[in-house]
């Protein structure tokens, strides 16, 4: 399998682990993994820019979460299509694309944070990744 997640367990939150060929992959495999633990799945509409900014693979990918969280919260959307365009260590460029909240179906315990405990991002011929959400 090239790419994919899963969700793992944590004693009160949640999380996910993602691997995939390439960041851009990663990045929009973790964005699915967490959406899919708090709603089944939907199609998409619309489109949206996202970007997020950091100094390391980890920061760009909890400013990539985080944004998407935010950008679900304040339009009331939940997010279903990621489009990663650009990736590295210092920024992330995609564009997103989701549904109204009261066409979609709750799951799972609302995700209110991505955190930092227990992250990790690396590279070993395979992108791979660890978040760890406060629910």
């Amino acid at each position: 399998m090239t790419r994919g997640h899963l969700p793992i367990e944590h004693t009160a939150d949640c999380g996910i682990q993602a691997w995939a060929q390439d960041l851009p992959g990663l990045l929009e495999e973790c964005a699915v993994g967490m959406f899919e633990l708090m709603f089944s799945a939907v199609p998409a509409v619309a489109s949206i820019e996202v970007e997020a900014t950091g100094s390391t693979h980890e920061e760009v990918l909890v400013g990539w979460l985080s944004e998407l969280l935010y950008v679900a919260e304040t339009r009331g959307l939940v997010l279903s299509a990621f489009t990663v365009d650009s990736a590295s260590a210092e920024v992330v460029e995609g564009r997103v694309g989701g549904v109204p909240l009261t066409a979609a179906r709750a799951r799972g315990t609302p995700i209110k944070a991505v955190t930092h405990h227990g992250l990790e991002v690396r590279h070993d011929g395979v992108w791979r990744a660890r978040v760890i959400f406060d629910a």
